[in-house]
């Protein structure tokens, strides 16, 4: 008896204990939900709505039906919105109020992952965790203050692996079939919320095929189970799945292009770690501290289930223990969907953290068993103790992160979003009654409407939601003409504009013809601009080129011609001849009248997110290009030098004349007038710097030098940096001599210090001057080293100053031929007294269709050149149409005209590829030269016996293709 009132009381107390501490559990998950409702409630409308945000209102403002048809053109699925149109009847439209559907599914999640964590691990301590992290986790917290659909997705995810684990345990029928039932009804609505919530079902069904697998596809129940669930939503699907294949695709929204799959994951796991409101250099050391706690949890989660198989009866074969289920549960969870939802991306450049939000929970989970498991006591004090603390740091470290990424969500203006808000009360307190406004993109309606629908407003462009192939060109021009009319002011709220008016349209043509008057302060994410309009105000559907012209490009790109539109800027008018696949991009060059380059500039030519890709056939798109110059560059007139490449042939496209005949690869547009401000002498760098006294006031501060070596002959390219200690009193020159190995000086020329426009007498004490000087080598050098100098030289031939020993180059000895050659084909042309053609060889002939004519000109050099004359070898068929060309510099750009010598001879090779489909016949081959560096790339004519001018070319053949 008395044993037995032992045993009763014992009970008792065993029976109170676990009821007080599964109150304290339940009372500790309150106060976790009440924390996540104070995180997420907290200046819940402290900022504005931002565009998605007011879609979500927009949409949500419809009626049910309305609302569904709208959503089946859309990127998402119905079921938010028509839940979010329930809840504004219940609580209205205000900021809180539309975020709070969100801040609800948010809280609802806390005690939902507090069960998957007690349904995985069997331990309430690993869900209390797992709540706790969900509470305060950043990644959720700035979710559940949006008005978007991913708590409800998340809090639906969330439910379905909850039943999903519970179905799955359950033996009884009727309990069993209903899990499945609210299994499928959550399954159903996490789809018809949004698309990826696909991918968490496929880690499910996975999940489920694996442990049928490893249970030997036992129980029967487990499987027919998951099938009917499955069947169920997919046939609750069908309704919806034609519009999901529609879409599938056709999202406009998105630009063409290749995921950078580094970057992304990157970016995930930054968002994972510290939500959206951490900076990404932050982030990054965040993640990879996050990285360490979960590799460390990982560990201790397998080692409890090595433990635990090993213990139980059942671990020997082929299966996979139970012990190691909620590991695989979790790991599939966490990287399935995202591994599916990169695969889906992989086509499009755009990718948000947040799409992989639907993973995020299973990180927590995966952290919360971790930790639990490391804080078990076991054997061993030494290890407790240090497990513990291992344990107790990373909980503290991950609760800092969050609390820290939390703040800067609340507090740090870094982080804000778009201030639709902002910018709708400033314009009704600022614009004027004679004032419109302009939205761009148009697209951002929904949530302008929502702060100041009672307000006038336009939209470019005029469409529902944004689309990428509708950018902004000059044909806005009717569009402003109709708005402004009459109209005293335009302000303008640009947002996303880089995506619809990549070049600028609206505020270049708004700039040139309408005064911008300053806006007294900044927004986030939003540029707002003001104009004031003149009586009558105009646009144009074409622009106005100062100095058109036609250049074609390999009948890819038109340059219709220039503009100089700053004191160092210039802009290019351009438009696709074609549809293009390939991003071009454009190598500007600025060449004084002596051909040498001062500056250059290479990149898209529109604007940098406006690749030519995205062009429109004949849409006229311009570019605007720095032209800045390097410090101590000279101001004056520069010619405009321009080509067209892609990163894949950085030779470039072929500058084709009326007849498609190339004409070399680069085009002297015309000149632009620099307007360049004085350098000191510390702001220019000298490669060598050496001071000399020149003489009238000037100082040497060193030089630099193109080349170590040259053969006599070759052309040098020298440059002096000046420094101006009093004003010069003449417009000096300079002399360059070299003195050869032998001792004996010979005379390079005599040269302007920097060009024609910027003469010494102008320059002013404490400037400093850059100047370029091109010379040959004088061709009587001898071998060896040679010294070459600079002198000061007044107008009356004087020398100014002594003469500055500057660099040292080794001469060496000439490979020059002066023997004339042999051609198989013979024959003599005179290109206007410049050079002469001996003749050339062409061989093979007959050539096979697909081969390669190799033809081999014989030049003469008749005199000194300061031209890079081009050469050109076309074969023309019987009609006199070209077939195939090569363009370029002789000797493939080895050997340009300008450094050969009067009496050499040089041999030049080029190459033809005959087409594979090219008929067989007799064809001509057609030879000449032409100065790519002047507008209309002119000849060299031929000269006749009496020096007239004849033909432009010289005719080899035929060639035989058989």
């Amino acid at each position: 008896m008395f044993a037995t009132d032992w045993a009763v009381i014992l009970d008792n107390k065993r029976q109170s204990s676990k009821s007080d501490s599964r109150l304290v559990t339940i009372g500790l998950l309150v106060l976790l939900a009440l924390a996540a409702l104070a995180l997420r409630a907290y200046k819940v409308d402290g900022q504005s709505l931002w565009y998605d945000e007011g879609f979500s209102v927009y949409l949500a403002g419809m009626e049910p039906a309305e609302i569904v048809a709208r959503t089946a053109a859309d990127i998402q699925p119905p079921l938010y919105y028509l839940l979010l149109h329930g809840w504004i009847g219940l609580v209205g439209d205000g900021e809180a109020a539309v975020r709070s559907l969100s801040v609800l599914f948010g809280v609802l999640s806390v005690p939902l992952i507090y069960g998957l964590a007690v349904a995985l691990f069997h331990s309430r301590p690993a869900g209390l965790l797992a709540a706790l992290l969900l509470a305060v986790s950043p990644l959720h917290v700035w979710y559940g203050q949006e008005a978007r659909m991913y708590t409800l997705l998340t809090f639906l995810c969330l439910l379905s692996s909850v039943l999903l684990l519970l179905a799955a345990r359950t033996r009884t029928g009727v309990r069993a079939a209903v899990l499945w039932l609210g299994y499928a009804l959550a399954s159903i609505a996490a789809v018809y919320t949004h698309y990826f919530a696909f991918f968490v079902l496929a880690f499910q069904a996975a999940y489920l095929l694996l442990v049928a697998w490893s249970q030997g596809f036992r129980p029967w129940r487990l499987l027919l189970g998951g099938l009917a669930s499955g069947l169920a939503t997919i046939v609750a699907y069908l309704p919806w799945l034609p519009h999901l294949v529609a879409r599938y695709g056709a999202d406009a929204s998105y630009l063409p292009g290749q995921l950078k799959l580094g970057e992304v994951l990157v970016d995930v796991a930054v968002a994972f770690a510290g939500g959206e409101s951490v900076l990404e250099g932050t982030g990054i050391w965040l993640a990879a501290g996050y990285g360490l706690v979960v590799a460390l949890c990982l560990a201790a989660l397998l080692a409890a289930a090595a433990r635990e198989g090993r213990d139980a009866p059942d671990a020997s074969g082929w299966s996979l223990p139970p012990a190691y289920h909620a590991l695989l549960f979790l790991l599939l969870y966490l990287l399935l969907p995202i591994a599916l939802i990169l695969a889906l991306s992989l086509n499009s450049p755009k990718f948000n953290a947040r799409y992989a939000m639907v993973s995020h929970p299973a990180l927590l989970l995966l952290l919360a068993g971790g930790l639990v498991t490391l804080w078990e006591r076991r054997t061993g004090s030494l290890q407790n103790v240090v497990r513990g603390a291992a344990a107790a740091l990373a909980l503290i470290f991950l609760l800092v992160s969050a609390l820290y990424a939390d703040r800067n969500a609340y507090h740090d203006p870094a982080f804000a979003r778009a201030d639709f808000r902002g910018v709708a009360r400033y314009l009704e307190r600022h614009a004027a009654e004679d004032e419109t406004i302009i939205l761009s993109a148009g697209h951002m309606f929904p949530v302008w409407d929502y702060y100041a629908g009672d307000s006038e407003r336009h939209l470019l462009p005029d469409s529902p939601t944004l689309d990428t192939t509708r950018t902004l060109d000059y044909g806005i021009a009717a569009d402003l003409n109709r708005w402004l009319a009459g109209r005293g002011g335009v302000w303008l709220v640009l947002w996303q504009h880089d995506v619809v008016d990549p070049s600028g349209y609206l505020t270049s043509m708004l700039g040139d013809l309408a005064v911008e008057e300053p806006v007294e302060r900044g927004f986030p994410q939003i540029e707002l601009r003001h104009y004031r309009l003149p009586s009558g105000i105009t646009f144009s559907g074409e622009p106005e080129i100062e100095h058109p012209a036609i250049y074609n490009f390999g009948d890819r790109l038109q340059l219709l011609g220039y503009t100089q539109s700053g004191d160092r800027e210039v802009t290019l008018f351009w438009k696709a001849l074609q549809p293009l696949e390939e991003d071009y991009r454009v190598s500007l060059i600025l060449r004084d009248t002596e051909g040498q380059a001062w500056g250059s500039w290479d990149g898209r030519p529109g604007a940098y997110y406006h690749p030519t890709n995205r062009w429109r056939v004949d849409q006229v798109v311009f570019g605007r290009y720095d032209l800045s110059l390097l410090p101590g560059s000279p101001p004056g007139d520069y010619g405009l030098e321009v080509g067209v490449y892609t990163e894949k042939d950085v030779e470039g496209l072929d500058l084709l004349d009326a007849a498609g005949a190339p004409q070399g690869k680069r085009v002297m547009l015309g000149a632009v007038a620099l307007s360049v401000a004085a350098a000191t002498p510390d702001q220019v760098e000298v490669p060598h710097p050496d001071r000399f006294a020149m003489g009238d006031g000037l100082s040497l501060l060193g030089w630099d030098l193109d080349r170590e070596e040259a053969q006599p002959g070759d052309r040098l390219h020298l440059t002096l940096f000046w420094s101006v200690d009093a004003r010069p009193r003449d417009d000096d020159a300079v002399w360059v001599s070299v003195t050869d190995a032998t001792g004996q000086a010979h005379g390079a020329g005599s040269f302007l210090p920097t060009n024609a426009w910027h003469p010494t007498s102008i320059w002013l004490p404490g400037q400093a001057w850059r100047g370029q000087i091109s010379f040959r080598l004088p061709v009587e050098t001898q071998a060896g080293p040679a010294r070459i100098a600079a002198q000061l030289i007044a107008p009356d031939g004087s020398t100014a100053g002594p003469a500055a020993e500057l660099a040292t180059v080794q001469v060496q000895p000439t490979n020059r031929v002066f023997v004339e050659p042999r051609p198989q084909a013979p024959r003599r042309a005179n290109f206007e007294d410049r050079i002469a053609l001996v003749g050339a060889d062409l061989v093979p002939s007959p050539v096979a269709p697909g081969g390669t004519v190799r033809v081999t000109l014989y030049w003469q050099a008749l005199a000194e050149m300061d031209i890079p004359y081009t050469v050109f070898v076309h074969l023309l068929g019987v009609d006199g149409q070209v077939v195939v060309g090569h363009d370029g510099e002789p000797v493939f750009g080895a050997r340009p005209t300008m450094g050969w010598v009067p009496g050499e001879y040089v041999a030049d090779a080029h190459d033809l590829s005959i087409p594979a489909d090219l008929a067989p016949g007799d064809y001509i081959v057609e030879v000449g030269l032409y100065d790519a560096g002047v507008p209309g790339m002119p000849r060299l004519a031929i000269l006749g016996e009496e020096g007239q001018p004849q033909v432009d070319q010289v005719i080899f053949g035929p060639v035989q293709v058989r």
